[in-house]
């Protein structure tokens, strides 16, 4: 992997700015790009650009102090945000601009770019706005942006993708100085400098920076500690002093009970080791005889469902006796023979209309004409004819009905009903 290109806007002396590198020689085995000009113009601020385009705050050490100093306890001379408030272009403020920014290209070894963009953003007073800082990340031809998943910290994430895809923060020192730390790094001791690049390696720079953090949080806690300190230790003394009563009033329970628990653990004992003298067959005895209580069990429910059925539906019917169920069954008879008389009339009153007009068809063509007077009473003799059919009704018809719920229109239940009831048996006493 290498830079391809570097683009900055108002980033100290460069309000804008691009800078293109070329493709490694495939038969050289990489690339060594010398970038050379007077002191003051602009090579160390390029280098801060691509070391913290990259890490960001993380970066801030390499440019700071000398990379193998070796010192754990030296302060960096300056702070991020301080580095980054004079780093933004003098004449950006003025013409309207509050934000400096760097854009590192990569080309990998399968030759997709990678594109890394750090944006910071500052107040109108020129002050640096840390928590707005911006990254975006963009792999292949399609700039596809990746980025941490909702409830992720960014900072974490981009930091451990740069670590993974380019190069950890931690180990930067072997790789990434400008000319001015080449005598410190001369001077410096190999053993110095194996031990920062081992401690790298393992991430102890890591651990240190948690640790620092660590005794921070907890400086910061025990200065706030005082403000409630009382009032937590009054509150931990009663739910102690509740929590001691709780306690003596179950172990003085227990003493009551202690003697109960040796008898049922006595108990216990003698029902295991008789359950155990049972032995296989006995449980297999017993598990047959536990099967047959099932079946016997599903027996009785059956038969009280058959008793409930009877009672429901045969009892009532057993306990009327021969002599009722046979009125019953006449009167349902003569009922069932005026449902049909009375439908028949119905359909003959409703055909009586095209027989009246029938006759009166057949009267025209009668000779001699019929006068009108003798035309109407042949009609009034045919309709009484007609009348006549359905009176009186016929042998056996109910005047009314008795059990209308009973009558349906097939006479084929009604019949089946009476016979049912004739046929039933006299109860026994």
């Amino acid at each position: 992997m290498y830079i391809s290109r570097i683009t900055l806007r108002d980033w100290k002396a460069y309000q804008s700015a691009i800078f293109e590198f070329p493709a490694p020689d495939p038969s050289g085995g990489g690339n060594i790009i010398l970038i050379g000009a007077p002191n003051g113009y602009g090579k160390t601020s390029l280098f801060e650009a691509i070391v913290l385009g990259m890490f960001g705050r993380d970066g801030l050490s390499l440019i700071a102090r000398s990379p193998f100093s070796g010192n754990e306890k030296e302060q960096l001379a300056t702070s991020y945000q301080e580095f980054l408030e004079r780093a933004l272009h003098r004449g950006a403020h003025s013409a309207g601009r509050n934000s400096c920014s760097v854009k590192l290209k990569f080309i990998d070894d399968d030759d997709a770019p990678l594109e890394i963009q750090r944006i910071w953003h500052f107040n109108d007073s020129g002050a640096c706005l840390l928590n707005d800082e911006e990254v975006f990340i963009h792999e292949g031809s399609t700039r596809r942006a990746v980025g941490p998943d909702a409830g992720y910290s960014r900072a974490d994430w981009f930091r451990d993708y740069i670590a993974k895809n380019l190069l950890p923060f931690t180990l930067a020192h072997f790789f990434m100085f400008d000319g001015e730390n080449v005598s410190a790094l001369a001077e410096q001791e190999m053993a110095a400098q194996v031990r920062t690049g081992i401690e790298g390696l393992l991430g102890i720079p890591v651990l240190k920076k948690l640790a620092d953090d660590l005794r921070d949080y907890a400086r910061d806690r025990q200065r706030d500690a005082p403000r409630g300190a009382d009032k937590t230790i009054e509150n931990l003394e009663r739910e102690l002093e509740a929590l001691t009563r709780d306690y003596e009033e179950k172990s003085d329970r227990l003493k009551e009970i202690e003697p109960d628990l040796v008898r049922y653990k006595g108990e216990r004992e003698r029902l295991t080791r008789q359950l155990a003298s049972f032995g296989a067959g006995s449980q297999a005895l017993l598990q047959e005889q536990y099967e047959q209580k099932e079946d016997l069990n599903q027996q009785v429910r059956e038969n009280h469902r058959k008793m409930e059925d009877l009672l429901l539906k045969s009892f009532a019917m057993a306990l009327s006796g021969p002599a009722l169920r046979t009125r019953c069954r006449e009167r349902l008879e003569s009922e069932g023979v005026r449902d049909r008389w009375e439908n028949g009339k119905a359909q003959g009153d409703s055909n009586m209309d095209r027989f009246l007009d029938a006759v009166e068809a057949g009267i025209g063509s009668i000779a001699p004409t019929l006068t009108e007077n003798q035309r109407e009473s042949v009609l009034d003799t045919a309709r009484r004819a007609w009348e006549l059919l359905w009176s009186p009704p016929p042998e056996g018809c109910a005047e009314s009905y008795l059990h209308p719920y009973l009558n349906e229109p097939e006479p084929a239940g009604l019949s089946t009903i009476c016979k049912t009831w004739i046929r039933w048996p006299r109860p026994t006493s």
